[in-house]
């Protein structure tokens, strides 16, 4: 028997490939990128992106989520995304493009917050580092999940507890302090930007919440087949 092959039968076959290439593809992590290498390379670019404190006569909200993909220096953004890339793509790939949207922007407002709150006298803000520790704590306290569809304590469990915990203790060292725990003048002088220690401690601030949330969400779902199912039961008898 001849095999009959339909027509546009390979059309398809391409278009179903370019559609999982492209699911795969942390198209959200790579924007961001390389809106931050634009934003850092490029002096126009930076100027309308950076957080800025004193605008003369008008309003630019946009600069509270932009201000974080400039930075100092090359250096300055070689360190951030060396953090920020792999945390990125982890999740976009684990919870989706618009998942990790939602969690950049909410982060960025926290850190923005975090920055005017808690440093009266700054003038711009700019750097990817408060987003890192906003990342690094959903990440670490993400729900993982059973076989039976109920939530982990921890998705990293006593590993991703130690880390955190050790993160925690440097960012509110380093709050308390005013700056790193390291020497503050050569960092800065090398990353090319005045340390705000309340951006770190806004962003962790920040990644907890948003995690504490979506573990209540996750309980809140596991809940319901298993009520439902009782509330069957009950009925039957």
């Amino acid at each position: 028997m001849v095999e009959e092959r339909r027509p546009g039968s390979k059309a398809a076959r391409l278009r179903g490939t370019c559609r999982e290439v492209f699911s795969q593809f942390p198209a959200g992590s790579a924007l961001l990128a390389l809106l931050a290498a634009a934003g850092t390379f490029s002096p126009w670019i930076g100027r309308l992106l950076v957080d800025v404190r004193d605008l003369a006569d008008h309003v630019e909200p946009w600069r509270v989520f932009t201000g974080h993909l400039v930075h100092g220096n090359p250096t300055h953004l070689a360190l951030n995304l060396l953090l920020f890339a792999p945390l990125a793509v982890f999740r976009e790939r684990r919870a989706g493009f618009l998942r990790l949207a939602l969690e950049y922007l909410t982060l960025a407002v926290f850190v923005s917050a975090g920055v005017r709150l808690l440093h009266e006298n700054w003038t711009t803000y700019c750097g990817l580092s408060g987003v890192v520790y906003g990342l690094l704590a959903i990440t670490l306290l993400e729900p993982g999940r059973r076989t039976d569809g109920m939530p982990h304590r921890m998705a990293f469990g006593a590993l991703g507890s130690a880390v955190l915990a050790i993160i925690a203790l440097k960012t509110a060292l380093e709050a308390a302090g005013g700056g790193w725990i390291l020497h503050r003048e050569a960092l800065e002088s090398t990353l090319g930007v005045t340390y705000l220690a309340g951006a770190h401690a806004a962003g962790m601030a920040g990644g907890v919440a948003m995690a504490l949330a979506s573990r209540i969400s996750v309980r809140t779902a596991s809940r319901q087949p298993l009520a439902a199912a009782t509330a069957r039961e009950s009925a039957r008898r």
